[in-house]
């Protein structure tokens, strides 16, 4: 496994005259099988059919936005094991939704949206209390979303791989960053999260 200090140091920007990546996983050391690779390369083909809303204002961003907030608490030791409270990542998903999302957030940034919609995606499961349903569509009341006993979860296999390879994960957050943000945006973005060194 990378240590968290090798991977800091390979994380570099590119000159500001070139266009993204913004995130640079180049120097970081790739491992991985090939069953890794299939891993990474559905988890990339699974963020770029995500359903997310459209209107005249865009595409919303909360869903990318509550991805790369996993990626970097992955990245960054801070989710050790494969289980998401909401509590744990509400206030920071807020403040990412009203500074990062695009779109005017009249009623508030909303971030048990994406917790709840992301379950459209097969990567994404929300574990709630035994013999409750509700449909993938539907966003889950906060209430619920904040019992201990609720939490979401990504593929096993998903977050094995990204917990053990630094590699796909700053791959990971490029390919959202590049998607759904412009360069400059992406930039501010990655500073953020954590995943590039802020400039002085």
């Amino acid at each position: 496994m990378e240590s968290q200090r090798d991977s800091a140091r390979s994380l570099k920007l590119q000159p500001r005259s070139v266009a993204p990546p913004v995130v640079d996983g180049s120097r970081i050391k790739r491992m991985g099988s090939q069953q890794d690779d299939a891993v990474l390369a559905k988890f990339l083909n699974e963020i770029d059919h995500l359903r997310v809303h459209r209107s005249r204002a865009g595409e919303a961003r909360k869903k990318p936005l509550l991805i790369l907030l996993v990626l970097s608490r992955i990245h960054h030791g801070r989710l050790r094991e494969n289980r998401i409270d909401f509590r744990d990542v509400e206030r920071d998903l807020g403040l990412l939704i009203l500074s990062h999302g695009g779109r005017d957030c009249v009623g508030g940034p909303k971030p048990e949206q994406p917790f709840s919609h992301l379950r459209t995606s097969g990567f994404w499961r929300v574990r709630l209390p035994q013999g409750m349903q509700f449909a993938p569509q539907r966003t889950l009341p906060v209430s619920l979303l904040r019992r201990g006993e609720v939490f979401a979860e990504l593929d096993d296999d998903l977050f094995n791989h990204l917990k053990e390879n630094a590699h796909s994960r700053l791959q990971a957050a490029r390919h959202i960053l590049e998607r759904w943000w412009s360069a400059d945006e992406a930039r501010q973005l990655a500073e953020s999260l954590g995943f590039v060194a802020r400039e002085r």
